[in-house]
């Protein structure tokens, strides 16, 4: 299944509210204010690092945020032409919103 988060896990519980719903082949795409969560040594990022499951981050959204030298290195950041491939490969999502 493939996870969307839009709104920043400072500002929301949708990260949290996920979790519970992971499984091992599941992939997560953070965009809008989702790509807060991959700022470096914060709470979410952290959270974010220990999952077991592959996490991306719109790279528009970054950049427009003017996030890019802030983002933790660990995490893969995409660009529309990514995002709509891997929502290919997912017959299942659920955006978190």
């Amino acid at each position: 299944m493939l996870h969307t988060l839009t709104s920043s896990p400072s500002q929301s519980f949708l990260l949290s509210d996920c979790l519970p719903y992971l499984q091992n082949d599941d992939e997560i795409i953070l965009m809008e204010d989702g790509v807060y969560g991959a700022l470096c040594k914060t709470t979410a990022c952290k959270q974010l690092k220990s999952l077991s499951v592959k996490i991306y981050f719109l790279k528009a959204d970054v950049l427009a945020r003017g996030l890019i030298s802030h983002i933790d290195e660990s995490f893969e950041l995409i660009d529309y032409e990514g995002f709509v491939s891997i929502s290919e490969q997912h017959v299942t999502q659920m955006k978190w919103a």
